[in-house]
């Protein structure tokens, strides 16, 4: 006769049958999405204070850029730049008349129809440019247009990662941030740079520095700290 064997499930604690069974969790359920901004304000300000001594500070998006490009003289190299939430091209549109390279290449990733899923108090949509591109006249830049999520699996498999990558996130959204940090985790090289536009908004925390941490604890993925705008709302990131 076969040996049986038996499998013998452990009790779970005493503690959470009686929270399930008496529902005890149903009063804190408003608080969720409270308690996980909490959770992540703290996180947020324990890396500024870790990373504050690594980079400057300075006014703007736009300063941080130039300081970026001043630090790794991207002036002089062709580089790929990706941007992830292009909307009017604003900042597409500085890369491009800064590095005048011409064998960089400019690639803006955007549905041009407004964020896919509510962020805050914007509503899914907002952001939106109509379905129209941004006017810049070059023809170093490419638009892939639609879903993260549909567009950059195809595009990752064009493309060689083999020149300097510089990474622009204003995806703003926790799942598309995240969705772009894994997509690339096999592609980041050392020198490369990431830039989250929103990483320090009142949404930031739960957002782009959210998906940053959660990159980061699953990748382990080390980088230097470049420097930040606006009191840490934009950072720039060197991989390591």
């Amino acid at each position: 006769m076969e040996n049986l064997r038996f499998t013998i499930k452990p009790r779970a604690p005493w503690w959470r049958t009686l929270v399930l069974k008496s529902r005890l969790y149903v009063p804190l359920r408003p608080f969720a999405n409270l308690m996980i901004w909490l959770a992540y304000t703290i996180k947020f300000f324990d890396w500024c204070a870790k990373h504050k001594a690594a980079g400057v500070l300075v006014n703007d998006r736009y300063d941080l850029y130039a300081h970026t490009a001043n630090a790794h003289r991207l002036w002089e190299q062709p580089i790929d730049y990706l941007e992830f939430g292009v909307a009017t091209g604003d900042s597409l549109n500085w890369w491009t008349v800064h590095n005048t390279h011409p064998d960089s290449r400019f690639y803006g990733f955007d549905t041009f129809t407004g964020i896919p899923e509510d962020w805050g108090w914007f509503a899914k949509g907002s952001y939106t440019a109509e379905g129209q591109l941004p006017d810049i006249d070059d023809p170093r830049v490419q638009y892939e247009i639609g879903l993260f999520q549909d567009t950059l699996d195809d595009f990752l498999r064009r493309f060689s990662a083999s020149r300097q990558t510089i990474i622009h996130l204003d995806a703003d959204l926790y799942s598309s941030t995240l969705f772009v940090l894994c997509s690339f985790a096999p592609f980041l090289k050392r020198g490369d740079i990431v830039i989250f536009d929103e990483i320090g908004s009142v949404y930031g925390f739960t957002q782009e520095f959210r998906a940053l941490c959660n990159f980061d604890s699953a990748f382990g993925r080390r980088y230097r700290f470049i420097g930040g705008a606006r009191q840490y709302m934009q950072v720039a990131l060197e991989m390591t």
